[in-house]
């Protein structure tokens, strides 16, 4: 399904059950895998590049990207983060031409981080969001919130538009997250 933002849009799938398997094999034994964290911008101990999983995700991600933006695409990288409680990924941009992330397992439900700052009007707590500049040049933020209901959910954008994920503080589980960028072959 395509979300449009302001100038720009996204798309939000459903991951089919064999890419998700092939995902929580590889990351369940996250130990054995390469760091990827010199790479990444995020605030989290945990991030690692994904090697056995790559040809289901990379056949998954190419197809979405062709269906939604025609021609042929390359899946470059491929890793997996997982966020415990109070990390964060700061806002940032990714390389290549469309991004994408896929919740793995997201161990908490907006209501119960909402309730942690009940007195603030604009809680953020463990939401995702994109940010852009609308036509008049004001900044923009389209907050989502990210919960257990998004798990074997992508989102998948351009790699340009800004992004970031907010902290957690409900759960003593990871919030497995896999990301990955395409360029346009």
């Amino acid at each position: 399904m395509i979300k449009n933002l302001v100038d720009s849009e996204y798309v939000e799938t459903v991951v089919p059950k064999d890419v998700m398997n092939a995902i929580k094999l590889e990351s369940a034994h996250y130990e054995d895998l390469k760091p990827y964290n010199s790479k990444l911008a995020g605030n989290i101990k945990r991030e690692y590049v994904l090697e056995s999983c790559r040809g289901y995700v990379r056949d998954y991600v190419e197809n979405t990207a062709r269906e939604w933006r025609t021609g042929k695409w390359n899946m470059v990288d491929l890793w997996v983060n997982l966020m415990a409680k109070h990390e964060f990924n700061p806002p940032h941009r990714h390389g290549g031409d469309l991004s994408f992330g896929v919740f793995v397992d997201v161990p908490y439900q907006i209501e119960d981080e909402l309730n942690m700052y009940p007195d603030t009007s604009a809680s953020c707590s463990g939401h995702f969001s994109f940010q852009f500049a609308n036509m008049y040049g004001d900044l923009c933020e389209k907050f989502i919130p990210v919960d257990k209901l998004y798990n074997n959910k992508m989102f998948m954008f351009p790699s340009k538009l800004k992004h970031c994920v907010y902290p957690f503080y409900t759960s003593d589980e990871f919030r497995v997250t896999v990301s990955g960028n395409l360029e346009r072959a």
